[in-house]
């Protein structure tokens, strides 16, 4: 089962064994290699080689991983597109990266690439007469200094940026996960996460494939289903986002599930991991409760891979992201760069093997950031004494200065998430002539006692008891100078394709 691919190293000696589960069907190792090694001949056949790029837009599914591995085994670099994305979204990234080709299952008009991919890649893998194109195809496969992936950002401080992330980056991260999270071959993974971002295409199914586990491959994430299927899949990793965690918890409360049946269902489990946003201390401590597992949670992000993580055999603390992976160096400074002593909060500085390569077309930008070999993330955090890292959010939007005073967003989310009636809470700034900028609390109520409210009081009644109890809730937790100055009631939170709140909409709201 020769494959030119460094991701699938751990293969080699049980060709048999099985990879992947969607819905009724199943693939081993080698029938995927095979599939892979099919759809790369086709994509050689139709030219991609070194250099080029190809724009993967599928749904989550195998064609979707077939593709992605593909794309590599010919020599290309990949460029993730969420197939739900809306037409300016994906005609962006193409213009900026002007693929080689497009596989996807939608119907596209070509964007600034001369050939289009629509069925046609999961139609003719299966093919019998494809095996003469595996013979005859020049097929490149993996180099660790190619490019790998042209991830796009989620765009929260302007236009989306094009992360160059080279195979090394990539390997170097995998390896270093696969050891942390002792990652091995007797792991099943039940993976519902989307694969056009980092988090489900690279760590999570390149994460599998380096490690040599198996996945259980759901198209959507829907917590009914996924509460039913992580036992009866017999699973032993799951990845979500904190979003993900709280709608496992309703739909154990939904089943009327007891504790001790929840944790006898899960009791061969090994392992739950928390990223893409700040789990709530709550959700940590309720699910661990619940579950009997406590949650695993990671910090990272397009430009960096996987940075931190909590230990898997030691204590994981709620809120924090651990300690750096290996071979990774994270410094805290302050605005003039300098080191800030421990317990203060400093932005992130990253170097290391997993560190990008830079962004797609934007050199200026590229010297700004990696000039010195650090990258500088953005994002704020602080060390406690026993040098656990806390991420506080972004340097941008999560730490607010009002009358003087710099205050964490975080620190009061996780104060109002302490509230039963409080499911979810966003906090910002919005500027003030007085104190600079006032703090804003945008809320979703929880579903039980929302419903309760609104059959007694009605919608605008209930938000204003809820107005009226949250300052003094605070009083007993929080200075007043960090009191939210209003409080703003939300159906539902406006979220990024990751299902992250995205504060940049919340803002936005505000100016209006």
């Amino acid at each position: 089962m020769e494959i030119k691919s460094h991701y699938f190293t751990r293969w080699s000696a049980n060709p048999q064994a099985p990879f992947l589960r969607f819905g009724y069907e199943k693939w081993s190792r080698l029938e995927f290699v095979q599939e892979v090694k099919a759809a790369a001949a086709l994509l050689s056949e139709r030219g991609v080689g070194r250099g080029d790029r190809v724009a993967v837009m599928l749904e989550t599914s195998p064609a979707a991983l077939v593709a992605v591995c593909a794309a590599h085994l010919a020599g290309a670099a990949v460029v993730p597109l969420n197939a739900r994305s809306a037409q300016e979204e994906w005609q962006f990234v193409l213009s900026q990266t002007r693929p080689s080709l497009i596989i996807s299952e939608s119907a596209l008009s070509p964007v600034a690439c001369p050939s289009l991919v629509r069925h046609e890649l999961e139609e003719q893998i299966r093919q019998a007469a494809i095996a003469d194109r595996q013979e005859n195809a020049r097929l490149r496969g993996v180099d660790p200094n190619d490019l790998a992936f042209i991830c796009f950002t989620s765009g929260t401080t302007g236009r989306p940026k094009g992360v160059m992330l080279l195979h090394r980056n990539v390997i170097a991260n995998l390896e270093a996960l696969r050891k942390t999270w002792q990652w091995t071959e007797q792991d099943r993974l039940l993976l519902a996460l989307p694969l056009f971002h980092v988090h489900g295409l690279i760590v999570a199914v390149l994460g599998s494939i380096w490690s040599g586990s198996e996945i259980a491959l759901y198209p959507s994430f829907e917590a009914s289903v996924v509460l039913e299927a992580l036992s009866v899949q017999r699973c032993t990793v799951f990845m979500g986002v904190p979003t993900m965690y709280y709608r496992l918890l309703e739909a154990a409360q939904n089943a009327n599930l007891d504790r001790q049946k929840i944790q006898a269902r899960f009791q061969g489990f090994r392992l739950f991991i928390s990223g893409s946003a700040p789990l709530p201390s709550s959700t940590h401590s309720r699910f661990q409760e619940v579950f009997g597992h406590s949650i695993l949670e990671r910090y990272g992000m397009t430009e960096t891979l996987m940075v931190l993580s909590n230990p898997y055999g030691g204590q994981r603390k709620p809120g924090s992201v651990g300690f750096p992976l290996q071979g990774i160096e994270v410094s805290l400074v302050d605005d003039n760069g300098y080191p800030v002593p421990q317990g203060e909060i400093g932005e992130i500085l990253v170097r290391g093997p997993n560190v990008f390569a830079g962004y797609w077309n934007c050199g200026e930008i590229d010297r700004a950031i990696l000039g010195d070999g650090w990258f500088r993330t953005g994002d704020v955090a602080y060390q406690d004494d026993g040098g656990y890292f806390f991420v506080i959010g972004r340097k941008s939007t999560d730490i607010l200065k009002t009358s003087g005073f710099k205050i964490s967003a975080r620190e009061i989310e996780d104060a109002l998430l302490q509230l039963p009636s409080v499911a979810e809470a966003a906090v910002v700034g919005k500027p003030d002539e007085e104190q600079g900028e006032a703090i804003v609390a945008f809320i979703r109520g929880s579903e039980e006692l929302s419903d309760y409210l609104n059959r007694s009081l009605g919608p605008s009644q209930a938000a204003e008891l809820l107005k009226i109890n949250l300052p003094h809730f605070l009083g007993a937790r929080l200075a007043r100078y960090k009191h939210p100055s209003s409080y703003i009631f939300l159906k539902d939170l406006p979220r990024n394709s990751m299902g992250k709140v995205s504060k940049v909409r919340l803002r936005e709201m505000l100016e209006k």
